[in-house]
């Protein structure tokens, strides 16, 4: 293609665009700086701007996950293989409220055994559960995957146990 007037202005670099190519650092902290001023008002606009733009920000989601499923999921197990200490910290806090340092504290505590059975973490290559009151979200302490289970299958309730213990000493 000849180069024309035309053609010439529209591949013309502008002298603010030499700038940003020359001073990447001010401009990052030039951006930097707008939002650390512009914070509530940025917020602001962001809320209003997907509050309005919902539907189509799920269908765009939906249609991109879909286009590429495969390429999440192995950036998912990716990040997940990199961030393990990360991910069941987050997953201790959301479901039990506490935090993996607090894990850790009651699992020292416990011997590293499983409260009831005794079970030690090393014999099944598991980590213990957060066995955890349904009723108030406290949590107990740590069990093992069968125990567990077996309290949960009683629905924590007491005077079943009795009458299950009751029973075995038949």
């Amino acid at each position: 293609m000849p180069i024309t007037p035309v053609n010439k202005a529209k591949n013309a670099i502008t002298p603010q665009q030499r700038w940003k190519e020359k001073n990447p650092e001010k401009l990052k902290d030039g951006k930097k700086r707008y939002y650390k001023n512009n914070t509530k008002k940025i917020k602001e606009y962001s809320k209003e701007y997907y509050t309005k733009n919902a539907k189509e920000r799920r269908a765009y989601n939906k249609q991109y996950a879909e286009k590429n499923r495969e390429e999440l999921r192995i950036k998912g197990l990716e990040y997940y293989k990199n961030n393990k200490e990360k991910h069941r910290n987050s997953t201790l806090k959301v479901k039990y409220g506490i935090s993996l340092e607090e894990y850790n504290v009651l699992f020292e505590k416990q011997e590293y055994k499983c409260a009831i059975c005794g079970i030690e973490k090393s014999e099944n290559g598991k980590t213990l559960h957060c066995d955890h009151n349904h009723k108030t979200g406290k949590v107990r302490g740590l069990l093992c995957f069968k125990c567990n289970t077996g309290l949960g299958n009683f629905n924590d309730n007491v005077e079943v146990l009795l009458k299950a213990i009751s029973y075995l000493n038949k």
